[in-house]
């Protein structure tokens, strides 16, 4: 049987992404090429690209969402629907 020190040094989490909402799209994409990151899919003429650096992936967003949860704002939301039994907060 493996220790946990021997299943936590062969774990293997697969795939990363994460959707980031940008001011700018061109800017944004320029730096994260910069690190390595290559245009994989998305079309830059609607303000979304998805980049990708190996196993991982970054979407990239201008303008398509009307309202960012602010840190503060998701706490307080999550918060609430916690003490209501709701597991789905409002963003």
């Amino acid at each position: 049987m493996k220790s946990m020190k021997q299943s936590l040094d062969t774990m293997n989490l697969g795939a990363f992404s994460m959707s980031l909402a940008v001011k700018n799209l061109e800017a944004s994409r320029r730096f994260y090429e910069k690190l390595g990151f290559k245009i994989f899919a998305g079309d830059a003429s609607q303000n979304w690209l998805i980049l990708k650096n190996g196993d991982h992936a970054l979407g990239l967003f201008q303008g398509m969402f009307e309202r960012t949860a602010t840190r503060r704002n998701l706490m307080s939301s999550l918060m609430f629907a916690i003490s209501n039994g709701n597991s789905k907060p409002k963003a």
